[in-house]
């Protein structure tokens, strides 16, 4: 048959645009396969690049009809051979060509990129974009100040880790027009504010840390936000350093550049980078089954928070955090969780990790209706203080009130308002258990509880008038320890002399 030649051109793009199509469909499964016998690691796992796990192939039994047709685009959006090199493209683009940002990525000096905005303002951060009230700077101590309070009257130690982040530990690597424009961060705002307070111990800034490690290499990815293989073994050494302390003897896993053999074959503690990953070699580490897990029931990826097993002096600590701390291991994708491993010497027994979840009050006493950890640690992110503190309610207000008041004998607390706080101990029976403070025989004040071995009620502000304070539990039993009392504070910021 004899086309015309417009008509034969025509033909062959379009022959040569559906054997495109039809290569893209199969060159997907044959590069996997190809990259599997060649010994390669798997590129479908967590791209760094994007900071999320990459689309499966849908199992259309399970999948409702309906979303059947966006269940296949994503998978094949994501399974598009030589997309991170599109992707990569496109980036370099805008970056080199135009230097101009993507969404909320900025470009830096060679191929470091930077986030401003959304949900990490890390940028806007650094240029001083958040300038906090009083007020604020206010609550963020109460919330320490109160977790502190808190976690002593029930036997724990608590610790509060502010990671820092890319721009302000690696500011070289930032454009010079940017660079140059320097603002007060947040995390220095909180620190001047924290500089007196009774809870500054209990704080732990990686800052410094994770400077002195940069000025020998880099603690970050280029591409991304998290700290890299090496800069999560120094926040974890920061914290091992912080927590040792409290509980001498403990010690970190040191990171080789080189692991020794032992190391190798899994006989000796240690971490070293793999394939951009770090990965934490502690013999005799295993996850195991753990109640607490299931406080992340409800976190952004609950299958990420685990309990890990390993020799050690029997004592628990709970870790609440975000990605920051957990990215770089080998830890992230739902089929890594049985490989996590956190860098963690003798010292610790048990250890609970809970991705992405914020301790509310509620969470707290969760953890001490099941058991009293040696430590409680929460790791916020210095970008995010700018959010407002989490956790933050009428307990944390009432307890952080009571650690700083000055303490009252009970015979001269007739007639002067005072902070109560009762400790109990064995609290068993119902499901809630009402504590009530007396006055003689009228009722001050009440909280409800929940069984567990130790419990602390910080109790509202009251003026006794009749005699000696005490307490009644109703609806269950507890050996009540202590009632302390303590001065009322007229200043949340004592160090300052700012009224609230």
């Amino acid at each position: 048959m004899n086309l015309p030649q417009t008509s034969r051109a025509r033909l062959a793009i379009a022959i040569a645009f559906v054997a495109f199509w039809m290569a893209a469909l199969c060159a997907s499964p044959l590069m996997r396969v190809s990259w599997k016998l060649a010994g390669w690691p798997d590129w479908r796992g967590i791209r760094i690049v994007e900071n999320r796990g990459l689309a499966e192939k849908p199992d259309l039994r399970a999948t409702p009809v309906k979303q059947w047709g966006g269940a296949v685009e994503a998978w094949y959006n994501d399974s598009l051979p030589w997309r991170a090199w599109l992707i990569q493209r496109y980036r370099d683009f805008h970056f080199k060509g135009l230097k101009t940002a993507v969404l909320h990525q900025v470009p830096g000096e060679g191929a470091w990129v930077f986030r401003r905005g959304g949900s990490w303002p890390e940028l806007d951060d650094y240029l001083g974009a958040f300038e906090l009230t009083p007020e604020e700077l206010d609550a963020w101590a109460e919330l320490i100040e109160g977790r502190k309070a808190w976690a002593e009257a029930h036997g724990t130690r608590y610790l509060q880790v502010i990671a820092s982040t890319k721009p302000q530990i690696q500011p070289e690597k930032i454009l010079p027009a940017l660079r140059a424009r320097r603002g007060l961060c947040v995390r220095e705002q909180l620190e001047r504010r924290l500089a007196n307070s009774p809870a500054r111990a209990n704080v732990l800034f990686t800052h410094d840390a994770l400077l002195a490690a940069a000025a020998k290499r880099d603690v970050f990815y280029e591409e991304d936000h998290h700290v890299n293989a090496y800069g999560a073994s120094i926040l974890f050494q920061a914290m091992v350093e912080k927590l040792a302390t409290w509980f001498p003897g403990i010690g970190s896993v040191p990171f080789y550049d080189e692991p020794p053999a032992d190391v190798l074959a899994g006989e000796a503690p240690g971490c070293y980078e793999d394939h951009r990953r770090l990965r934490v070699v502690v013999p005799g580490a295993r996850q195991i089954p753990h109640p607490l897990v299931r406080l992340a029931g409800g976190s952004r990826h609950p299958q990420a928070s685990v309990a890990i097993h390993q020799p050690g002096d029997p004592r628990l600590l709970v870790i609440g955090h975000d990605s920051f701390l957990r990215f770089s291991l080998f830890s992230w994708h739902r089929k890594e969780a049985g490989k996590v491993v956190l860098p963690f010497g003798d010292g610790f027994s048990e250890i609970v990790s809970l991705m992405f979840l914020r301790f509310k009050t509620s969470h707290l006493n969760a953890i001490m209706a099941e058991r009293i950890p040696d430590a409680i640690v929460e790791q916020f992110s210095e970008c995010r203080l700018s959010y407002g503190p989490i956790g933050l309610d009428e307990t944390m207000r009432r307890a952080a009130a009571f650690g700083r008041g000055a303490p009252v004998e009970p015979a001269e607390a007739g007639g002067r308002p005072v902070l109560p706080r009762c400790v109990l101990e064995n609290v068993s029976g119902s499901a809630t258990i009402t504590v009530e403070l007396l006055d003689g025989t009228m009722v001050l004040d009440a909280a409800t509880l929940a069984p567990g071995v130790r419990r602390a009620v910080f109790f509202k502000p009251v003026t006794p008038a009749r005699g000696p304070l005490a307490v009644r539990v109703r609806e269950g039993s507890a050996e009540q320890t202590s009632l302390t009392l303590r001065t009322q504070s007229t200043s949340a910021n004592p160090s300052s002399g700012a009224s609230r």
